[in-house]
């Protein structure tokens, strides 16, 4: 196979067929493989696959950038083919006067456009080679070296107003390292350079950018921090420039600041502006533009997802090394079980994490007492911050997050999300129980195009993600601060949640999807019906861990089985009595998981109490008590106690008979277990007799192809070839 890294394609348009010889004549003689329309498609070639080719397997596309080029269909499919691949390298090369415009013009460019051949070959050459740097000055004391001195007078050394350095700052390595890595990469043809990076309030945003600041200070002449929340705190920022670096008067007006600070971008290089807690995009766009130039960054924090033309770089929770080699900073302990044990519950967010080191610090907790704390506690003890009464708190974090929320639908989808499992909450479950949804939510989940936009609103401020599968994420103090604000609705949102878990209840596990469906509801079922207390107890509730004790039964996790189960039984005793259906049913159910481990004895136990139960509620001839009598026969036909099997097994059928009919499948069931028996005495006469009935009913009833079917085919046929033995 070629190698792909060797191949750059030159994509042009007709009229600009000089220019694109010209540039891959050029790189060829640096030598380059260069694939052109005009030299390597031939006559005959099929050029959609050519093209294809081309694009797929070149590292490097080369787009001739005129008016004409962005005016060609064909031009525009092949520059939105290279955008679009993360694994090339896309460069437009400008060759004309002409204004870029749209989502274009956001790319970053080479302008060869009225320059000289020489230096369109120069500039060329910067797609491979990286210039060299060259320090304007020693970066010693000011004092033993005279040329920063002057550089003093001329403000040429690095100027900033960064807020104080964070001395706890703790892990983010490789992520700094790939800041910085991304800038110089990008350093040969770029304008100015802005990454945007965002991520859910109090993951350490700012933290992370300042720290980046204070790292490369000395690789920048200045520095600058924007309070970005508004127009009027950048204007403030700009301000503050302007006068550091004499451009203009104080008396300026607003535009004539921002605009002195624009062409002094323009005209400098080697600097940093900071962006902090930017509102969007669009907010900034008119707060700086520049040509082609070096070393002229733009780092952007932001809860605000939606970046077009700034390249978003998300930052995650810590990860438990992090955490723990933070924590230590304040406590100078090494972090033991109970600390790992209290980040797993904080989710390992950094702004949570930090709030407890202050608390540990001035109250002289070791990680087990504040463990205990929080968990006796839990989100009280993080709205409160000893240190600083003025630093923002785990739940005054995410205020200006929840309070930007106008979509009503919205909210209540997050409300929703905070009762679920912090994890894959998967959207298309609400549309698929949006008959139980609050009004706004259930008239958006029915319409797609307005359910979209609900979740977008979610994900714009960094409250929840959206996976590639549809499933929402949320973090776990999110969840919390969401339920405390609900104060005393928290019950009625729970309730919904139940309402929607009941929806998506099913009974058939017989396929792997089905397996799978069943894992991915379980922690959801779990988590809206955890710390339910008595009064709140409901049948739903009930249907629900009966739902997991069935699907944890079917997946042979059988003590998790159990768990779900007696949790049914103790709300069907107190909601719906000792002496009702469904009580018995949970009877059952618990005597199946020991039937099937292999505890008969408390197995009989079970069914003994469920049979005792629908015998005095149902009577002696209902087909639920015929299935009670058919279980405890299936449980002395295990054992071996044939005599008691046929018993019950015997019960059963009459029932079935009665009720039933001669020609249900349940009857049909009954004839095939007592065949069974028969079969296990050595009976091969009787066992036959009661198969053929079996099978008659599942002729008729199932067809010959159901599963049922098939396997008293089989029984007989084994049956037969025993009876031969003999």
């Amino acid at each position: 196979m070629e190698d792909k890294k060797e191949k750059i394609f030159v994509s042009y348009t007709q009229n600009d067929i000089a220019w694109a010889e010209w540039i891959a004549e050029e790189l060829e003689k640096k030598g380059k493989k260069v694939i052109i329309q005009s030299l390597d498609f031939g006559p005959g070639d099929n050029f959609v696959s050519k093209m294809d080719d081309a694009l797929r397997t070149s590292s490097i596309v080369i787009a001739v950038l005129s008016k004409d080029y962005l005016s060609s269909y064909h031009c525009i499919s092949e520059l939105t083919a290279a955008y679009a691949n993360k694994n090339q390298k896309l460069i437009p090369v400008r060759i004309s006067d002409f204004q870029v415009e749209g989502l274009w013009a956001s790319l970053n460019y080479i302008d060869l456009f009225d320059k000289t051949e020489d230096e369109s070959r120069k500039l060329l050459e910067r797609i491979f080679t990286k210039p060299k740097r060259k320090a304007k000055y020693f970066p010693g004391k000011p004092d033993d070296n005279p040329s920063r001195k002057n550089n003093l007078e001329d403000n040429a050394i690095t100027s900033h107003n960064l807020p104080s350095k964070n001395n706890k700052f703790t892990g983010r390595e490789e992520l700094l390292k790939n800041i910085r890595n991304t800038f110089l990469t990008n350093n040969e043809i770029s304008l100015v350079q802005a990454y945007a990076m965002t991520g859910m309030g109090g993951i350490g945003k700012t933290e992370t950018v300042k720290e980046y600041a204070y790292q490369y200070l000395k690789e920048y002449q200045h520095v600058w921090w924007v309070n970005a929340e508004s127009g009027a705190s950048i204007e403030s920022a700009y301000r503050s420039f302007a006068e550091r670096n004499k451009l203009g008067s104080p008396e300026d007006k607003s535009e004539t600041v921002i605009m002195n600070v624009r062409n002094w971008m323009q005209k400098n290089d080697r600097w940093l502006f900071i962006f902090d807690n930017a509102e969007n995009e669009k907010l900034l766009e008119q707060y700086y533009s520049s040509p082609v130039s070096e070393e002229r960054h733009i780092l952007i924090t932001s809860r605000n997802k939606r970046f077009l033309n700034i390249t978003p770089i998300d930052i995650s929770v810590f990860t438990e090394k992090e955490a723990c080699d933070f924590i230590e900073k304040y406590t100078n302990k090494p972090a033991d079980e109970h600390f790992r044990e209290l980040a797993r519950k904080m989710g390992y967010l950094p702004l949570a994490l930090n709030q407890a080191g202050v608390y540990m610090k001035i109250h002289l907790k070791s990680y087990q007492e504040y463990l205990d704390l929080y968990n006796k506690y839990n989100l009280q003890l993080l709205k409160k911050y000893d240190d600083d009464p003025e630093m923002k708190t785990v739940a005054t974090t995410w205020q200006i997050s929840l309070e930007k929320i106008d979509n009503k639908a919205s909210k209540q989808l997050l409300n929703l999300c905070a009762f679920f499992g912090p994890d894959n909450v998967f959207t298309k479950w609400f549309q698929q129980a949006s008959s139980v949804l609050p009004e706004e939510l259930r008239e958006a989940a029915d319409n797609e195009l307005v359910y979209i936009d609900v979740i977008a609103e979610l994900t714009k401020y960094s409250l929840v993600s959206l996976n590639d599968e549809g499933a929402l994420s949320i973090h776990r103090l999110v969840q919390e601060v969401i339920r405390d604000s609900l104060k005393k609705e928290q019950s009625d949102w729970r309730n919904i949640c139940i309402h929607i878990l009941n929806k998506l209840r099913y009974t058939d596990f017989s396929t792997a999807e089905s397996r799978s469906l069943f894992l991915s509801l379980a922690p959801h079922v779990d988590s809206a019906t955890q710390g339910i207390n008595d009064e709140e107890a409901t049948e739903e509730v009930s249907f629900l861990n009966n739902f997991l004790g069935f699907g944890f039964d079917e997946l042979a996790d059988y003590p998790q089985s159990l768990k779900y189960y007696r949790k049914a039984l103790a709300i069907d005793e107190k909601v719906l009595g000792s002496e009702h259906p469904s009580t018995a049913t949970s009877y059952n159910n618990i005597g199946v998981v020991y039937n099937s481990q292999g505890n008969y004895g408390l197995a009989l136990e079970y069914y003994e109490k469920a049979l005792d139960i629908l015998e005095k509620v149902l009577g002696r001839e209902h087909p639920s008590t015929a299935n009670s009598y058919n279980n405890i026969g299936d449980v002395y036909r295990t054992q071996g106690n044939y005599c008691l099997a046929l018993e019950y097994y015997g019960k059963a059928l009459a029932i079935r008979e009665k009720v039933l009919g001669r020609h249900h499948p349940k009857t049909a069931t009954s004839y095939n277990n007592i065949g069974a028996v028969y079969f296990s005495q050595g009976n091969y006469v009787l066992a036959l007799e009661y198969l053929e009935k079996a099978l008659a009913i599942c002729e008729k009833v199932l067809g010959r192809e159901h599963p049922d079917t098939k396997t008293i085919y089989e029984n007989i046929a084994y049956i037969n070839k025993e009876s031969d033995k003999l």
